[in-house]
């Protein structure tokens, strides 16, 4: 009896660590695609709200004016 229930807790780990295994996989398949979304896609997003809050002519410093943009300066 100690024996069967040793095999299948051995079962039960090794059964868990394949599952982790496949997993791992998965996820550093698609790591690409949202390492590339990140920079491609997100990175420009935020830059765009950042410079949004920004009083800028595309040379000079920036000068954060924040709300203030939408009222005219």
């Amino acid at each position: 009896m100690a024996q069967t229930d040793t095999a299948l807790k051995t079962t039960k780990k090794s059964s868990l660590s394949e599952k982790r295994k496949e997993a791992l996989s998965a996820y550093l398949y698609i790591s690409p695609f949202f390492i590339l979304f990140a920079i491609f896609g997100l990175f420009p997003i935020l830059f765009s709200f950042y410079l949004g809050f920004q009083k800028w002519n595309g040379l000079g410093e920036m000068e954060f004016v924040g709300l203030q943009i939408l009222s005219g300066y």
